[in-house]
């Protein structure tokens, strides 16, 4: 018996490690309901400011140690290159009130090219939704 529970003391341990590593994607998505997602979805299209800029997906998610954060996919879906895009995230409690913005910058987005981007929250308070929000040159 006391195998059994060495072996799950260390398959615990090296989950946490390889969590706070962000080798594993630990979340705890629990609270993100389908509406919020719909609500997003709805919000992100119309607030997508550059046709030439196209969010691919979304998530709000919370790794198990760190805070809240939008992760996604964005590519340009234009004939020439952006020197310069900005990822822009209004986190907002459930009633819709902004609780904190931030947003991430690319750079040299090619024709066709699709990167990852990654958006930090950094408020006190558990954001329920947000908006995204895209500008480029």
């Amino acid at each position: 018996m006391n195998s059994i529970t060495f072996i799950a003391s260390v398959g615990l341990t090296l989950t946490i490690l390889l969590g706070i590593l962000g080798l594993i994607h630990i979340t705890n998505d629990f609270n993100m309901s389908t509406d919020q997602s719909y609500v997003r979805t709805m919000v992100q299209e119309q607030n997508n400011q550059n046709k030439d800029v196209e969010i691919l997906n979304q998530e709000l998610t919370k790794p198990l140690f760190g805070n809240w954060k939008v992760e996604g996919k964005i590519q340009n879906s234009g004939t020439s290159q952006i020197r310069y895009s900005v990822i822009s995230i209004k986190f907002l409690d459930e009633r819709g009130i902004l609780l904190n913005s931030s947003s991430t910058k690319l750079n040299n987005l090619k024709p066709g090219e699709v990167r990852d981007f990654e958006v930090d929250y950094n408020g006190k308070v558990d954001p329920d939704s947000y908006t995204i929000e895209t500008n480029a040159v």
